[in-house]
């Protein structure tokens, strides 16, 4: 799954979940992402992290790309399904799509 593929079904699975009134902000939509990523995008993942405030959506996506890019577009997004510190919601959402 592509870097645009992976967002895109996350920005589907974030409205889908707002027409129910789950709302997902921008910094929990930056967090369920990271935790989604494939090893190779440990990098960002650590970067992002060390930040005082995380990149909004449409930047990390940004960042996602650019790594995709540089890595070939041969290589997967999606490598794990959650941590242990992701919260049922959120591996309810990165396992969804993961599946798709």
């Amino acid at each position: 799954m592509t870097v645009a593929n992976y967002t895109t079904k996350m920005k589907e699975i974030c409205n889908a979940l707002g027409s129910i009134n789950v709302i997902m902000d921008d910094d929990e939509m930056v967090q369920i992402c990271l935790c989604g990523l494939a090893p190779w995008y440990e990098p960002i993942q650590t970067a992002i992290c060390m930040r005082e405030k995380p990149p909004s959506f449409f930047d990390l996506q940004s960042m996602l790309m650019v790594k995709e890019n540089h890595a070939g577009a041969s290589r997967s997004i999606v490598g794990i399904v959650a941590t242990k510190k992701a919260s049922s919601r959120r591996r309810r959402l990165i396992e969804h799509v993961r599946i798709m």
